[in-house]
């Protein structure tokens, strides 16, 4: 089509549209994300995928932003005022060595470092 984003597109070197399958909506944002509360959340979920729609063949996932750790509540809202708008919601737990400034190496890492990224995963 011809529109503004659609010309921008092409002029990057994309002539035909790209087939998005993911659409996340949102992360950390009951942190670093805006420090929102899950209702603020919802409400602004609700306002952007809105106009977030399957075209021809494409069917669009949208993923809402998950809690953090244990908040069952933002879970809770979330189901209570989005449900049937979203398709996904993104768990976010993360397992780490320690938060103390080194978080670890992604692919240097011994037995006893692995077993205890599992054991922190199943806590």
């Amino acid at each position: 089509g011809d529109s503004p984003m659609a010309n921008l597109r092409r002029k990057n070197g994309r002539d035909k549209a790209w087939k998005v399958k993911y659409l996340g909506v949102g992360n950390e944002s009951w942190g670093c994300g805006g420090s929102m509360r899950p209702e603020y959340y919802a409400d602004l979920y609700r306002r952007y995928s809105t106009y977030c729609r399957n075209y021809d063949s494409n069917r669009l996932f949208k993923i809402a932003s998950g809690a953090s750790d244990y908040d069952y509540n933002w879970t809770k809202v979330l189901m209570d005022r989005v449900g049937q708008r979203m398709n996904g919601l993104s768990l976010h737990y993360y397992t780490v060595t320690g938060w103390n400034g080194s978080k670890g190496s992604a692919t240097k890492f011994n037995n006893e470092d692995y077993i205890g990224q599992w054991a922190n995963a199943a806590r």
